[in-house]
C-alpha cells in the first residue's frame, strides 16, 4: 500500500499541529488517521498523544482479538476504533488536568 499525506498550516497559523499515522500494524490491518491538534502551548503534543493512543489500543485489541484465526467483520472495526477513541479522549483529560500547558489542548482525529 501507498500512502501520500500533505498537511497545511491554514490561516494565521504559524505552527503546524498536525499529525499522522500510516502504519502497518498486522499483515491484513494498517492504520490510517490524521489528527488535527489546538490550544496553545500543547496543540501539536494533543495531536501526537492522540496518535499514540489510537496506536496502542488498535495493536493492543488485535492481540486480544481471535484473529488472524477469523477475519475482522464491519462490526468489530467499528468497536475497535471506538474503543481507541475512547482510549484517547481519556488520555488527553489527563493530560488537560494534569499540566497547565495541556488545559486547552485537544485534537481531532479521523
Amino acid at each position: 500500500m501507498e500512502v501520500s499525506i500533505t498537511t497545511d498550516v491554514g490561516t494565521g497559523q504559524r505552527l503546524n499541529d498536525d499529525g499522522w499515522c500510516a502504519e502497518q500494524l498486522h499483515k491484513n490491518v494498517t492504520l490510517l488517521a490524521v489528527a488535527d491538534g489546538f490550544g496553545r502551548p500543547a496543540g501539536t503534543a494533543a495531536s501526537v498523544v492522540v496518535l499514540d493512543a489510537m496506536r496502542e489500543i488498535v495493536r493492543r485489541e488485535l492481540r486480544r482479538a481471535t484473529f488472524p484465526r477469523r477475519s475482522l467483520t464491519g462490526n468489530d472495526v467499528r468497536e475497535l476504533l471506538r474503543a481507541a477513541f475512547a482510549h484517547a479522549n481519556e488520555r488527553l483529560l489527563r493530560l488537560g488536568g494534569g499540566s497547565d500547558d495541556f488545559v486547552a489542548a485537544g485534537s481531532t482525529c479521523t
